[in-house]
């Protein structure tokens, strides 16, 4: 039956996932600090658009149809069960203590662990968990997102001043010697100082596009590193143990 199933949906789902994987996501930026952060935010994927901007909530439409507001009241009951959730456990609190004060007349002392034994512990679990190796994985993963999600045009312009003219020099002499480098990468800075007057008005816009094949090769790649596997099946043996009825007979 699963066969059949596969052989008939294959032509549909196959082509389906290509077009998901491969197709453009566009994304486009515009922030201006002056007197403060003021940001818009865009993206599109196969007739879907979302929009987000500063002082506002974010919009999602497909094609012709706003799909926001269903994500805006899952988000409302979202909040308000966490609410619920923060004040049932404040209420356990509050009993614990009630009870620990009403034993003896006296609340139950809690036994501090000592720094030593807590360095050790932790050092131990530096050495177990193969910290250092988990690291390097992982600024490679950002590494790799980071020239995926890199924008194809990046254009920062405006005015900066410091009461000190030195300082203002220097900072941007530095901007610019940092512009030089990223140039290759459709970076373009045009910053004026301002000698006399303390001064910020700058305007960013940014506009590019990524694929998400290559972002799911990444993360495969770093998910099969031996450390990165380890490490998440421990978290899984964590929770299996929290969520079981603590009776572990011979441990």
């Amino acid at each position: 039956m699963i066969v059949v199933l596969l052989i008939i949906f294959a032509p549909i789902c196959i082509p389906l996932l290509l077009l998901l994987l491969f197709s453009r996501i566009k994304y486009e930026g515009r922030a201006s600090i002056n007197d403060g952060l003021v940001w818009y935010g865009g993206a599109k994927w196969l007739g879907l658009r979302i929009v987000a901007e500063s002082g506002g909530a974010m919009k999602m439409c497909f094609l012709f149809w706003d799909i926001s507001r269903f994500f805006n009241k899952e988000e409302d009951e979202e909040a308000g069960e966490e609410e619920i959730i923060k004040e049932e456990k404040t209420e356990k609190k509050m009993s614990k203590k009630k009870d620990g004060k009403e034993k003896d007349g006296k609340p139950e002392k809690v036994k501090k662990e000592g720094l030593i034994t807590r360095c050790r512990g932790a050092w131990n679990r530096f050495k177990r968990m193969e910290i250092k190796l988990i690291i390097e994985h992982s600024a490679k993963l950002l590494k790799t997102l980071l020239k995926i999600l890199w924008p194809k045009k990046l254009h920062i312009k405006g005015l900066i001043g410091f009461e000190d003219p030195a300082l203002t020099g220097k900072l941007l002499g530095a901007i610019y010697a940092v512009a030089q480098l990223l140039a290759k990468k459709g970076v373009s800075v045009k910053i004026d100082g301002d000698f006399e007057n303390p001064a910020l008005d700058v305007h960013i816009r940014a506009k590019g596009y990524f694929r998400l094949f290559p972002i799911g090769i990444a993360l495969l790649r770093w998910y099969l590193k031996p450390p990165i596997r380890r490490l998440f099946k421990k978290d899984k043996a964590k929770t299996k143990i929290k969520e079981g009825d603590g009776n572990f007979d011979g441990i």
